[in-house]
């Protein structure tokens, strides 16, 4: 069900391999984060990609991965 309501939005699902895992687990032990947020930072890194956000938790990584503050 809940495929066919994300798929009328522009929004790609993407598994949690091994290496996404690892990069968040490394993130979050060495940084103040939810499990889910270590995820999203770990997930930006990984593909390289702008992590949009307006949470100051992620300031500490600013330097390692791009963030856009909201």
């Amino acid at each position: 069900m809940y495929k066919s309501i994300i798929s009328n939005y522009p929004i790609e699902l993407i598994n949690s391999d091994k290496e996404l895992r690892l990069n968040a687990a490394n993130i979050k032990s060495k940084v103040k984060l939810s499990y889910a947020e270590a995820f999203a930072a770990g997930l930006a890194k990984m593909l390289d990609a702008t992590l949009l956000t307006g949470d100051k938790e992620f300031e500490p990584l600013s330097d390692k991965i791009n963030v856009e503050w909201l």
